[in-house]
């Protein structure tokens, strides 16, 4: 088993952001979320803009400024407590060391050595997509496991050798 690519991956919190930020708003599932939210309360409020115009009447437009006011809060209220809930897992489940994770790239498997002794490993066949960002890589299982590849974190290969590899393997890319 000849190693391929080598990521070493350091979860700190950095990490633990990043990775919430893509779930959040760069997902597919997510961003199609965002867009509809976005465009109902667009309507939302160019509704209570034209009752403004025509009737005169604020109630709309105030109801409307405090309920996008309302769900920003709520979106970064989600966004803290789900970094916050993520660093508390990996230090749990690294043994409350400094939670670090190498990956491992072979020509049929990732393999992932973690700071607390233990070794897992994922075919490369399970992988169901990988996702290109402009500081990340995020490998998508079948079971819908994200794996988190920074960039800057390769020790062997690139970024680029390493996504092209998963390419060729049948892996779409986004």
């Amino acid at each position: 088993m000849d190693t391929l690519f080598e990521c070493y991956v350091p979860d700190t919190r950095k990490y633990a952001k990043t990775m919430t930020r893509f779930r959040q708003f760069s997902y597919p599932k997510s961003k199609t979320m965002l867009i509809i939210l976005s465009v109902m309360l667009g309507a939302f409020l160019i509704s209570s803009i034209i009752m403004l115009i025509f009737e005169g009447s604020f109630e709309n437009l105030i109801m409307a400024a405090v309920f996008i006011a309302f769900l920003t809060i709520l979106h970064l209220v989600i966004y803290r407590v789900t970094v916050n809930a993520t660093i508390k897992q990996m230090k749990e489940l690294s043994g409350d060391n400094e939670p670090e994770v190498r990956y491992v790239f072979t020509n049929e498997k990732m393999i992932m050595y973690h700071s607390n002794g233990g070794v897992s490993d994922v075919d490369l066949a399970s992988f169901k997509r990988v996702y290109v960002q402009k500081d990340a890589i995020y490998a998508e299982s079948s079971a819908k496991l994200l794996y988190f590849l920074p960039k800057e974190s390769f020790v062997k290969g690139s970024p680029e050798e390493l996504v092209k590899f998963l390419s060729s393997k049948g892996i779409r890319v986004s």
